[in-house]
């Protein structure tokens, strides 16, 4: 039996960030956040912080294709990123996720193994290579989210 659900492109990058910094994100991602809701191609965006020790400003996307992933890596919006932050080691993933149902303001843990079994709040699994993502709720998770774009 095969998933009948559509296949879509996850992508995500981590900018590390000096100390100090997380102010100015927070503001940056309150200013530019929304406008992501009209992107064309994206399913979602997951704007997520730690501030901490090693502070980090993580970004998951979900596009419709490789098309669009292009456009955005290739126009202005990925470009002013390049140029505030310099250019993030990207990763890709195969997914049928379609959905971040996480909240502003929750905290989860972010976690490279994909384990089996979480009750994830986002999975994004990439069949063609055993990679494996998983984002879940937890009250001593290192990342708050920031906010969920989440075109229409």
């Amino acid at each position: 039996m095969t998933d009948a659900r559509p296949v879509h492109i996850a992508m995500r990058y981590v900018i590390p960030l000096q100390q100090g910094q997380a102010g100015a994100v927070r503001v940056r991602v309150a200013q530019i956040g929304p406008s992501f809701d009209a992107l064309p191609g994206l399913v979602a965006k997951l704007f997520l912080l730690a501030d901490d020790e090693t502070p980090t400003y993580s970004l998951f996307y979900i596009w419709r294709s490789p098309a669009a992933m292009r456009d955005f890596l290739a126009g202005e919006g990925f470009a002013a990123v390049v140029a505030k932050y310099g250019r993030p080691t990207i990763e890709t993933f195969l997914t049928t996720d379609d959905r971040i149902d996480l909240p502003a303001g929750e905290r989860v843990a972010v976690s490279g193994s994909g384990q089996a079994g979480l009750a994830a709040a986002v999975r994004f699994d990439d069949p063609a290579t055993g990679k494996a993502v998983t984002l879940v709720p937890s009250e001593e998770g290192r990342h708050e989210v920031l906010f969920v774009a989440r075109p229409r």
